[in-house]
């Protein structure tokens, strides 16, 4: 099986090997072609569930995840581009202030169907960021967007069916 993503308004083919865990098939590739490195674990079947939940863990960005303002920019674009509803603006605040190795912006933002959170760390340029939505949206964007604004040296991808009744 191969899936495409999106890196830089180009399409990339993956090739996927599946692994058996736990009686979920799990898909692993590698994303080599631009700056973001990224490994896709794919808990499947995902479809046809209540929602979906991506996980980014984010190693190494660019200067941007220290700025406010570019943090805000960037939920706004990801909104847009994944065609959510924001629910307000999003709340993008300095917390874990007292751990220095842990401290940063932490960022949610509600939409309609669900939230978008992160939190970036000052001191390794890391960032968890996560897009849970009953609608269905397009993690190739969501990781096109990522990629566009902090530029993260790898990526560790991981995608969660939720379902109540599963």
């Amino acid at each position: 099986m191969c899936q495409l993503f999106v890196c830089k308004n180009k399409f990339v083919k993956f090739r996927c090997q599946f692994l058996i865990r736990s009686g979920e098939y799990i898909c692993r590739y590698t994303l080599r072609s631009c700056s973001l490195m990224t490994e896709i674990i794919f808990l499947t079947p995902y479809y046809m569930t209540w929602g979906k939940h991506l996980l980014l863990d984010c190693q190494s960005g660019n200067s941007a995840v220290h700025s406010r303002e570019s943090i805000i920019a960037f939920v706004n674009e990801l909104v847009k581009e994944i065609n959510m509803e924001a629910y307000g603006e999003p709340w993008v605040e300095r917390f874990a202030t007292h751990d220095p190795a842990k401290g940063g912006y932490s960022m949610f933002q509600m939409i309609s169907t669900s939230n978008i959170s992160g939190h970036f760390v000052d001191v390794t340029g890391d960032a968890y960021i996560d897009v849970f939505s009953c609608k269905e949206y397009n993690d190739n964007m969501v990781l096109a967007v990522v990629d566009k604004y902090f530029s993260f040296k790898k990526v560790k991808v991981r995608m969660i069916k939720r379902d109540a009744e599963a």
